[in-house]
């Protein structure tokens, strides 16, 4: 663990002019965590008239967003994909809806000559780390209480750890388990791999720089740097 990483707040002046951002992404050095950008999906839900889909995003992306069936999932994607497409932009001085944006193999997004980067959002709050030369994986979620995290994490986890969250008093293990869920979700990210990817395949890779978020306390969230 690489201690805590403080996260900067994105409002509509900073989409509409991301060169500030853009010069803060370019000074970071390879030894430097990433840059979090934290939105707000009730603040910025403005933001996202027909023009300004039709300035930053491309037709696909538009049709995706008109395909969620809930408003609040089509803010969130919206939202996330016009932050990450205005810096893009600027970046590589062309238009937002131009910037290519293409999956790997386990379906990360990235993006040839740009910043490398990384997309996450739960409840309100829409989460970006980028960085120019290091790959980066986040992850937030909203706290909430998950009944049978224990199933869930016997899916993807050895033993080991959930003996380690049963370690921890009763009515905190839900807690614990969401914690433990975001480093892993943000480790994966990072490493471009699936959710299906098993610890031990994590494990053996090279080891991840990993910094708590600093959100607020109905959030928890981590970023990590290969």
């Amino acid at each position: 663990m690489s201690g805590s990483l403080s996260c900067l707040d994105v409002d509509e002046a900073l989409l509409l002019h991301p060169a500030e951002l853009v010069t803060r992404i370019r000074t970071l050095k390879d030894d430097q965590p990433p840059l979090i950008l934290i939105g707000n999906r009730c603040e910025l839900a403005s933001i996202l008239t027909k023009q300004t889909l039709f300035q930053f995003l491309p037709q696909e992306e538009r049709t995706r967003i008109e395909a969620f069936y809930h408003l609040a999932d089509q803010q969130r994607y919206g939202i996330g994909r016009v932050i990450l497409r205005a810096i893009l932009g600027h970046w590589l001085s062309i238009e937002p809806s131009s910037v290519a944006i293409t999956l790997t193999t386990y379906g990360k997004p990235y993006c040839e000559n740009a910043p490398l980067f990384n997309i996450s959002h739960s409840g309100d709050c829409i989460a970006l780390a980028i960085h120019p030369s290091r790959t980066v994986g986040i992850d937030v979620e909203q706290v909430q209480h998950h009944k049978k995290w224990k199933e869930m994490a016997a899916m993807l986890w050895p033993e080991i750890v959930i003996k380690h969250i049963e370690s921890f008093p009763i009515h905190v293990q839900s807690t614990e388990f969401l914690n433990q869920w975001c480093q892993y979700e943000a480790t994966t990210k990072a490493h471009g791999l699936g959710l299906s990817a098993q610890w031990e395949k994590i494990a053996s890779e090279k080891r991840c720089h990993l910094w708590k978020l600093s959100l607020p306390e109905t959030y928890l969230g981590y970023a990590a740097m290969l």
